[in-house]
C-alpha cells in the first residue's frame, strides 16, 4: 500500500494526508510529519527531526526508535 501511495502522489503530484500507526512505515515513505498526540500538535517537520523530538518519543516513540529515520 505504502508504494501505491508514494506512486500516486509522484506520478499525479498529490499532496498525501496519510494517518498512520505504523511509525516505522511511515517515517520511510514521507517528507514531512505532523505528530498529534491528545489533539495538540507537538512536532512538525522532517522524519529526522520529528524522531528527535522529546514530546514524541514521549508520547509515541520510546528510546528504541531513536535513530531509525
Amino acid at each position: 500500500m505504502a508504494q501505491l501511495i508514494r506512486r500516486l502522489r509522484d506520478e499525479l503530484d498529490l499532496t498525501v494526508i496519510w494517518i498512520e500507526h505504523a511509525v516505522t512505515t511511515l517515517l520511510r515513505c514521507v517528507e514531512r510529519v505532523i505528530v498529534l498526540h491528545q489533539g495538540r500538535k507537538i512536532a512538525d517537520g522532517t522524519p529526522a527531526e520529528v524522531v528527535r523530538h522529546a514530546e514524541v518519543i514521549e508520547a509515541y516513540l520510546g528510546d528504541e526508535m531513536v535513530g531509525t529515520a
